[in-house]
């Protein structure tokens, strides 16, 4: 994944990470760079 971020930020994309289950998840994206992100939705959680 940090390759994948790396490469976007290079070219100028943004990346957005899809199915975020937890914070742990969240700030491990952010600290590879994604700036974005959307949660799963799961019910019951």
């Amino acid at each position: 994944m940090e390759g994948i971020v790396r490469i976007a930020d290079s070219l100028g994309l943004q990346v957005i990470a899809e199915g975020i289950e937890d914070t742990a998840q969240r700030d491990l994206l952010a600290a590879m760079g994604a700036r974005s992100g959307r949660a799963s939705c799961s019910p019951g959680r």
